[in-house]
């Protein structure tokens, strides 16, 4: 079968039941946050994952699961993480990445360095080294995108001024996270 999925609701089409793969937001962060997004907007709302639930999405544990499970084709096409199905590619599995219409989920992965931490001084040097182009290529290396301007970015990475952008709804995630997971899990019959 050729995929042609071109948008985040094509998931839900009758052509790809029982072939969608998905991380469960009760284990990954970028899950829960795409959960929470796509809960608080009126174009997709809970019934987009009502629609999965009924195309017998399957929700797996991780991300690395969901790369696992597409690799090995007992999924057809995945919800996840970009930088998994780069480094999946780059080591020779037949997948490939596609960018939705209506926007790429951006999942920024911070930093922070705790009050109590015992050396904030270690902490301060090690926040300072992350943001250098040594360390910024070797995020490019695993296949993520460099936060540093003049980095170039992974193999298969448009410009972000060529990407469509969906902010996640970080709000909306941090005063209803527990009804977030609560309903998806009641979606998909999750404990």
């Amino acid at each position: 079968m050729r995929f042609r999925l071109t948008s985040w609701t094509d998931f839900t089409l009758p052509r790809y039941r029982n072939m969608v793969g998905m991380p469960s937001p009760f284990v990954s962060g970028a899950a829960l946050a795409r959960a929470a997004t796509f809960a608080s907007m009126r174009e997709f709302g809970w019934d987009y994952y009502r629609k999965l639930c009924q195309n017998n999405a399957q929700v797996l544990r991780s991300n690395g699961e969901v790369i696992q499970k597409l690799a090995s084709g007992d999924v057809a096409v995945v919800q996840i993480v970009d930088f998994f199905v780069r480094a999946a590619k780059l080591a020779g599995s037949p997948v490939d990445h596609i960018w939705p219409a209506e926007g790429a989920l951006l999942v920024p992965t911070p930093v922070e360095i705790l009050r109590e931490s015992g050396n904030l001084e270690a902490a301060q040097a090690f926040v300072n080294y992350l943001l250098t182009p040594e360390a910024q290529q070797i995020f490019v290396q695993r296949s993520y995108i460099p936060v540093v301007p003049g980095i170039k970015y992974p193999a298969g990475v448009p410009e972000l001024e060529q990407l469509k952008i969906m902010p996640p709804n970080l709000t909306y995630l941090e005063r209803n996270r527990e009804d977030v997971r609560r309903t998806f899990g009641e979606i998909f019959n999750l404990q």
